[in-house]
């Protein structure tokens, strides 16, 4: 939803259940093979620029737990408890 394209053929990573504060979530994480629509910021309000990179090649900074996205993928772990305070 924040690229602004539709995942036409998709492969779940993982599932990772969060807690940082008050809050709490599950997010099911999926690669999009094939897409449909042109990559881009589709929410500017809360995002300031969009790179395509590789996964060795991450800007600083970034979301943290993008990086456990790419180590569960990479290492085929399908689950991960992520916790924040």
């Amino acid at each position: 939803e924040e690229t602004g394209v539709h995942g036409a053929v998709l492969s779940p990573v993982c599932v990772m259940p969060y807690r940082s504060g008050r809050h709490q979530g599950l997010n099911f994480v999926f690669e999009a093979l094939e897409w449909q629509g042109e990559p881009g910021i589709a929410e500017p309000e809360l995002f300031s620029e969009s790179v395509w990179v590789s996964p060795r090649a991450m800007p600083e900074p970034h979301a943290t737990w993008i990086s456990d996205v790419l180590r569960c993928r990479a290492d085929g772990v399908w689950f991960k408890e992520l916790h924040w305070d």
